[in-house]
Order: structure tokens, then C-alpha cells, then sequence
């Protein structure tokens, strides 16, 4: 088992736009060319903007947003040690790790906190304890996806699965409600990562030979989305086209129900 969960892994790292480049590896394989390295450059050579009041919130809600998914993945880790499609996924894909994606928030929390009262970094202010987090709607589904993945390796994949396209949800939504640059580039390259990372654990899923179903995404946005990972489409401006609820009000994972 542990042989077949280190080949596997192999194909988690590719499916998260990685090998074993390392940081000159490319955000996605086609259509975009921008690293992680070069994100972060970008966020900080913008001219900072004005935030509104959803921007501001934006920014403290998916910095804790990307540490649910990074603490999950750890913590069902080590529960589930076989499933190296975890650990990999919340620290050592190179370009779309969650550790990456909260650094890519912290960024811009950086830039903008000096200039705004009510803008700090919630993860610092908890000091980043794993499975701690300042929003209470982010704990709570901090908690239900660990109980829920504890059950058993598939649950814990399912789990994976849900968070990555409860992101890309949340984060479609946030793109549309933010007209600065250097937002939208962080949410964008965010939410080319929850891309890559669903089809991850869909791999995985049905290696297993069970067919998975979106738990989340419309069928129309779940077949796109995985037909652009296909083809090497353009990841970083993929849109999906149906319309979601607030993160807030979405349901739990379709195996905890």
C-alpha cells in the first residue's frame, strides 16, 4: 500500500501544477505562465488601491479560508498516513500548496494593513495554531471536516474534494466582488489551485474505482472544469457559469449528511 501511495503522489504533484522544479515550475501548463514567486512579486510592485468593505473582508476571510483546507489536510494526515495526496497538497506542491495560497493573502494583508484600521492578519492574531481560527463559521467547518474525514480514507478524500470546491466557489464570488488588481490576481491564482486540487482528489477518488460526483459544483461547471484540466486550458481566467450561495450557506460534505 505505502508503494502505491508514493506513485500516486507523483500524480498529485502534477495535477497541482508541480514536479520536481521546484519554484521555476509554472502555475498552470498552459494559457498562464505565472508562478508562485512571481504572484507575490506582482502583489507587491501593484500600486495599492482603495478596499472597500467587501475587499477588506475578502482578504481576512480567505486568509483563514486556505488554513482550513492546509490544517484539514495535515490533520487527516496523520490519521490517514497512506493518502499522500494530504500532506503534499497542504505543504510541498510546489506552486499550489495551501501553504502557498495563505502566503499569497498574507501578502496582500501585508501591503494594505498599514492603511486600514480594521485590516490584520487573523491567523498571526490566533497565533497559526493548527485547527484554530478567529471566524467562528471557519471553525466550525474546521471541525465537521475532521470528524466527517476521520471516518475512513475515502471520507477523507471526499472531504478534499468538498473544500476544493467549496474554495473555488467562494473565491469565483470574491473575484466578482473586487475591482483591484492585485486582489483579484491573488483570488485568481488561488482559485486556478482548487481547480487543479479537485481534479487531485478526484484522481485519487476513482483510483479507488469509485466515480465521483460533484458535491457541490453545478454539472455543467464540474464537466468544464475538468475538461479545461484535460485539454490545458487556461485555468487562471476559467470562470464557472452557475450561480452558488454564500460559503456560509453551503451543506456539509455529501458523505457527513
Amino acid at each position: 500500500m505505502r508503494k502505491w501511495a508514493v506513485a500516486l503522489s507523483a500524480l498529485v504533484l502534477a495535477a497541482c501544477g508541480g514536479g520536481g522544479g521546484g519554484g521555476t515550475t509554472a502555475a498552470t501548463t498552459a494559457g498562464t505562465t505565472v508562478t508562485y514567486e512571481e504572484v507575490i512579486a506582482q502583489i507587491q510592485a501593484l500600486p495599492a488601491q482603495e478596499l472597500s468593505p467587501s475587499e477588506i473582508d475578502t482578504l481576512l476571510f480567505v486568509r483563514q479560508e486556505e488554513k482550513v483546507a492546509r490544517d484539514t489536510y495535515a490533520t487527516l494526515s496523520d490519521k490517514w498516513p497512506n493518502l499522500a495526496i494530504l500532506n503534499e497538497i497542504a505543504y510541498f506542491a510546489p506552486q499550489h500548496s495551501e501553504q502557498n495560497h495563505m502566503n499569497v493573502m498574507k501578502t496582500l494583508i501585508d501591503k494594505y494593513a498599514p492603511l486600514y484600521e480594521n485590516l490584520y492578519d487573523p491567523v498571526e492574531k490566533m497565533g497559526d495554531e493548527v485547527g484554530v481560527f478567529e471566524n467562528q463559521v471557519l471553525q466550525d467547518r474546521y471541525e465537521e471536516f475532521i470528524s466527517c474525514g476521520s471516518q475512513s480514507e475515502l471520507d477523507a478524500l471526499y472531504v478534499g474534494a468538498y473544500i476544493e470546491e467549496m474554495d473555488l466557489i467562494d473565491l469565483t464570488n470574491r473575484v466578482k466582488q473586487s475591482d483591484n488588481e492585485d486582489i483579484r490576481l491573488g483570488i485568481k491564482f488561488l482559485r486556478e489551485g482548487s481547480y487543479r486540487h479537485l481534479r487531485a482528489f478526484v484522481n485519487w477518488i476513482e483510483s479507488l474505482g469509485v466515480t465521483y460526483e460533484p458535491q457541490l459544483l453545478c454539472k455543467e461547471d464540474y464537466e468544464k472544469i475538468m475538461q479545461a484540466l484535460q485539454n490545458n486550458d487556461d485555468l487562471f481566467n476559467l470562470e464557472p457559469t452557475c450561480s452558488y450561495p454564500d460559503v456560509t450557506e453551503l451543506p456539509p460534505p455529501s458523505r457527513c449528511r
